[in-house]
């Protein structure tokens, strides 16, 4: 226990300088203690007369007994007293040895600047500038960059102060300043430990005395073998340092093992995905810095800064790479070696890109690749191990499943556009490295495009099919089932965990005949036998009564194969099941594992949804056959899914599937990046059973999964909508004026604009049954909506037809307010706000004489905004930009709109949750309107400023094709301020981008010119 006493706040320390002058130093508080000493916080009143900040360090040994009096003198006991003289002279010498280091080039920055050393109260003080920033400690940083960073600065210092000649020896987070800002340098304050190499070459060490932490020190300092101490005793302490900021705990004698393995997955950084070669690195390093003999730890500190600077790019979240999948390793790979063989020779041609793997389900198609790459891992740079979701494009998109560090969808990216950029990224990472990527439960849709960008990678690609494939366009590999007895008895007996006895052999030999040499199911029955469900005689009985003898594969083509012997499969494996009672426990949980498909699901995540206490009923289904456990992913065989989600459905299944439901609306609302195929795979499954999609809890999920859809799954976004409004009970009125709206806009945005007439009518009998005003009021808007896009903004209705149109807009519009005046929900007022604010535009735009009418409108928008502080929202930038048109087109005033545009930026800027956004919504029709007061020179700098926004986001699609349509518009500018060179100059422009991202699907400008 420390029982030093500090010095109290705001003590006057009374300094003499050499010239007997008096410079009084104020403790402001306490900020350390060493083993030596106390370090404080203190302050000086300079000739200025300001007040200046330094640290103090005070000489008060730990080890020794020694009372601080009243006058704040330190006063040793009778036996410490000499050892208290040689601490002060220790520190005079360091105090020497501070100065010198502190004038070596090199060490200026990392070393603390002592300023003078005083004596007082029996004892000394040196003092130091002072600087912002902390001791180190496990809390201070917020990345595993950061921490590798600050080490490879101390261990760059370590290296500067072993060319001048000494060790550093007692290196603790406690002597490691870091300063605010930076993890380039770091100051070492404490140079008490310091010892001369040369003590130790000439037997002078006994004049020194050796500090040293335990935990941060090596065994040669602990032990005193001063023989093995050098350079590399001050290694151990840069690994013990960095080992320290990783676990939060300095290293143990089990960590400096050669063989140590590290529990990464504790540190504070786990949530953190990384490559996995920085935790090879990281091990290493760990290894040849932690050694117990010094001989097995770096050389010096060049080979540590080395090791650090290349965890340090690992350790760079910023930095995109691909993130590898680990293949699966199956031990039991027998019977196969033709096939590994034709695999390997595939492997070897660099001219064939693709090989599709076919084959029944559960025929072993994904273990024979998986085993092969497994047992080849170290032949690729990459693996990546997918499983083929609604198509090529959707799977090769999934970020879930195909990871690229820093890379994902911007919100506005065309799922189109961001495949090619993902495989431009890919390719450019991959460049000259050998890839492998393979997709599971690959389906061959009609129409399906993508592949040839595939093959444009160089990757070598594996397509894991059921459909049979021609030859004649990619080699095959057809996996039939094991020919060899010897091999399937081989793997009877590995999942059986005993051999055959004698007696058995006929069993297992009509087992196998009557499911054809089918592995998955051999595997199944051979587990549950090992765990006591049914003997190998029951077992073959079973077979016999359910087995595949009626298929005649020679005579049957492939797919229909294995339709004809689905019903088999399932049947035997329902039956495998259910021999054991405790399986009746566990199947509402592997029934609710099979709906998530064959994405499978982490876990953490699972047990969450599912409710489970604890982790180990997983480890009986994994031991027996039924799912797989890898890397916290729990997968199951598609066979085996098929099979479990054929299971009569259960009261108990049912309960549980609610639950899980409305678990999933909530995760998906915090994460719908993350959740969004799981909730699309779980609802897929549950549509199979009627009387689960009656239940409000499918409702309510399906509703939240279909707000969250992309827009291009127009097809998707519609079935989903029609088919819960043609659903009603479960969702509110306002859901469902939400969903009308969805359908209604979709087939506006197809310009199928009698679909969109069709829809908003069907909704008008329910909006007939309501007495919500809020319910009445969106519904009309609908109609709003539905004539604006007839009308395509001919506000100013010439012909019959467009004041016809125009007649009708105003009236719902009308009606919309009307109803929302009375509204009592929430957010009503604000909805008020934007359909008063979109009725001035209107007028603004058509009959701006209407100039009392108008500021009426905008004064009530104004004031609502006001009353719900909603200056700062999109409503707020909206209604900012409307008055900048009021002063454009009503009442021109160039001051007026000069402010409301930069209000409409000021909220843009802050709000906004892209740039395309801010473009869109801010940029472009501010650049309009200063356009329309003749404010030519302001427009094109908006436009420019606009574009160069996008140029910051080069090679994004979305951008790419904003830039151009920036141009156009700059073209107008040009055209008006009849600048022939710049529009020339705009018009080549625009052709040298779309040259340049041509191939990526730009589409050619000026195309109807």
């Amino acid at each position: 226990m420390d029982t030093r006493k500090a010095l109290k706040n705001k003590t006057i320390l009374p300094f003499y300088n050499a010239s007997q002058g008096i410079c009084e130093y104020t403790i402001q508080k306490e900020l350390s203690r060493g083993a030596t000493c106390i370090v404080y916080d203190a302050s000086y009143q300079n000739n200025s007369g300001n007040q200046k900040l330094v640290r103090i360090k005070e000489c008060y040994p730990f080890a020794l007994t020694i009372l601080r009096r009243s006058d704040n003198t330190l006063v040793p006991s009778t036996s410490d007293r000499a050892q208290f003289e040689a601490y002060k002279q220790q520190m005079a010498q360091a105090f020497d040895l501070g100065n010198h280091l502190f004038s070596v080039s090199g060490l200026t920055n990392y070393t603390s600047n002592t300023v003078d050393i005083h004596e007082l109260n029996n004892t000394l003080y040196v003092v130091t500038t002072y600087q912002e920033g902390e001791t180190l400690s496990y809390q201070q940083f917020a990345s595993l960059k950061d921490c590798v960073s600050i080490v490879k600065s101390t261990a760059k210092v370590i290296a500067r102060i072993h060319e001048e000649g000494y060790l550093y020896l007692d290196l603790k987070p406690e002597n490691i300043f870091t300063l605010t800002g930076t993890t380039e340098i770091v100051q070492l304050f404490d140079f008490d430990s310091l010892i001369p190499l040369s003590a130790f070459q000439n037997d002078t060490i006994n004049q020194y005395k050796i500090a040293y932490t335990r935990g941060f020190s090596a065994l040669e300092l602990q032990m005193g073998n001063l023989k093995r101490i050098s350079k590399k005793t001050d290694v151990y302490s840069i690994g013990a340092i960095l080992f320290y900021l990783l676990f939060g705990r300095a290293p143990t004698a089990m960590d400096a093992a050669m063989d140590a393995q590290y529990a990464y997955q504790n540190t504070k950084y786990a949530s953190k995905t990384f490559q996995d070669k920085m935790y090879d690195e990281l091990t290493d390093f760990f290894h040849h810095t932690l050694a117990s003999y010094h001989l097995d730890r770096y050389q010096d500190m060049t080979q540590v800064i080395l090791k650090l600077e290349t965890i340090e790019k690992l350790a760079d979240t910023t930095i995109p790479y691909i993130h590898t999948t680990h293949s699966f390793y199956y031990p039991y790979m027998v019977g196969r070696e033709q096939e590994l063989a034709a695999l390997d020779h595939w492997m070897q041609k660099p001219a064939d890109p693709l090989l599709v793997v076919t084959g029944m389900g559960g025929i072993g198609k994904t273990a024979l690749v998986q085993s092969y790459l497994a047992e080849h891992a170290s032949q690729f740079d990459t693996i990546l191990c997918l499983q083929f979701h609604h198509s090529l494009k959707v799977t090769l998109t999934d970020d879930q499943q195909f990871h690229i560090n820093a890379i994902s969808q911007n919100r506005n990216e065309d799922p189109d556009d961001y495949f090619l950029r993902k495989l431009a990224i890919a390719r450019e990472l991959t460049h000259n490295q050998r890839v492998v990527l393979v997709i599971d439960n690959y389906e061959a849709i009609k129409g399906q495009t993508g592949l040839k960008e595939l093959l444009a990678l160089n990757w070598k690609i594996l397509l894991i099919t059921r459909n049979a494939f021609e030859k004649d366009h990619f080699p095959v590999l057809h996996i039939e089932a094991i020919a060899s007895q010897e091999a399937l008895y081989a793997l009877f007996e590995n999942n059986l965990r005993r051999t055959i006895d004698i007696n058995e052999y006929t069993y297992v030999d009509n087992m196998i005949d009557h499911v054809q040499g089918h592995t998955l199911v051999l595997e199944l029955i051979a587990k549950q036998i090992a765990h006591s469900y049914l003997t190998i005689e029951e077992a073959s009985k079973l077979l016999k009564e359910n087995g595949l003898m009626q298929m005649a594969p020679e005579k049957i083509t492939y797919t229909k194969d294995w339709i004809a012997h689905n019903d088999s499969i399932q049947n035997i494996i329902n039956r495998l099941f259910f021999l054991s009672k405790e399986h009746f426990n566990q199947q509402d949980l592997l029934k609710s594992i099979a709906y998530f498909g064959t994405l499978g699901i982490d876990v953490h995540l699972f047990s969450d949804l599912y409710g489970l206490r604890t982790k180990d009923c997983f480890n009986d289904l994994v031991m027996e056959g039924w799912i797989t456990i890898h890397n916290y992913h729990i997968r199951m065989h598609p066979v085996i899914i098929a099979a479990i989600c054929s299971w009569p459905l259960t009261d108990s299944f049912e309960k549980k599937t609610m639950n899980i439901l409305l678990a999933l609306k909530e995760h998906l609302r915090q994460d719908p990046q993350s959740l969004f195929n799981l909730c699309e795979a779980f609802l897929q499954s549950a549509r199979q059973e009627p009387s689960l999609t009656d239940k409000e809890p499918f409702h309510a999920l399906l509703y939240e999964v279909t707000l969250a859809l992309p827009r291009h799954r127009e097809d998707d976004l519609l079935t989903n909508a029609i088919w819960l409004v043609n659903q009603p009970g479960h969702l509110s009125a306002q859901a469902m004026v939400k969903l009308y709206d969805m359908i209604s806009e979709t087939y506006e945005e197809k310009q199928q604009l009698d679909l969109a007439y069709t829809w908003i009518k069907k909704a008008e009998p329910m909006i007939q049954k309501t007495n919500d005003e809020h319910i009445k009021g969106l519904y009309e808007y609908l109609w709003v909506s539905y004539y604006d896009n007839l009308l395509d903004g001919a506000y100013d209705a010439y012909t019959a037809e467009e004041k016809k149109r125009r007649a009708l807009m105003d009236k719902h519009l009308d009606r919309a307010i009307r109803h929302m005046k009375k509204s009592t929900h929430s957010d009503g007022k604000l909805v008020l706000a934007e359909y008063l604010r979109c009725k001035a535009n209107i007028f603004i735009r058509s009959r701006p004489k209407h100039k009392r009418y108008i500021r009426y409108l905008l004064d009530k928008v104004k004031k609502i905004i006001a009353q719900s502080h909603q200056q700062h929202t999109i409503l707020g930038y909206s209604y900012a930009l409307t008055e900048a048109w009021y002063y454009t087109y009503v009442e021109a005033d160039i001051d007026k709109v000069d402010h409301y545009i930069h209000s409409a930026f000021d909220t843009g800027f802050s709000i906004c949750e892209n740039d395309l956004d801010l473009i869109d919504d801010i940029y472009r029709p501010s650049a309009n309107i200063l356009l329309e007061c003749h404010q030519d020179d302001l427009a094109e700098k908006l436009l420019l400023d606009a574009i160069q926004l996008c140029a910051n986001n080069e090679e994004i699609l979305p951008y790419v094709r904003k830039e151009i349509e920036l141009y156009t518009y700059l073209l107008d500018v040009y055209d008006i301020m009849q600048n022939d060179e710049l529009f020339s100059r705009t018009l080549q422009t625009i052709l040298t981008i779309y040259e340049k991202y041509k191939d990526l699907g730009l589409k050619e400008p000026f195309q109807s010119i």
